[in-house]
């Protein structure tokens, strides 16, 4: 398959996984990411994507292992948006509260307004 085609195989996966997620249909959703991330395991879109449809199905281990997996990989090889990148801190830091580690949950909240006043000063979030 070419780069080109199997950019659009991606973006259309990722499409349809937001609308399943949209639809609380996340079983579906997580199945569709799977894909992308096979494809494209440096998406950054895809890791925050699967973390939100585990955590919604309160898979949070699984959650934070897949958001863990891509912070792991090279940051050379790695997606950089900073959005997505600001919304896997957040979702590491839900899963770490619901799997009873708030030491590490609020490392990861800080990192995430960090990013957030980053982004858009505006809209800093105060991380105490």
């Amino acid at each position: 398959m070419q780069a080109q085609e199997q950019g659009q195989d991606v973006d259309w996966l990722l499409a349809v996984a937001y609308v399943f997620l949209q639809t609380q249909k996340y079983s579906l959703a997580v199945t569709f990411l799977e894909t992308v991330l096979v494809l494209k395991p440096s998406s950054a879109e895809g890791v925050r994507l699967i973390s939100f449809g585990y955590h919604k199905q309160s898979r949070f281990k699984d959650a934070f292992n897949a958001t863990q997996k891509w912070q792991q990989m090279p940051k050379t090889k790695r997606e950089t948006e900073p959005k997505y990148i600001a919304h896997i801190f957040l979702l590491q830091s839900q899963c770490l509260m619901q799997l009873n580690r708030p030491d590490l949950a609020k490392k990861c909240y800080v990192q995430y307004a960090s990013m957030i006043k980053r982004i858009n000063p505006s809209s800093a979030i105060q991380a105490s």
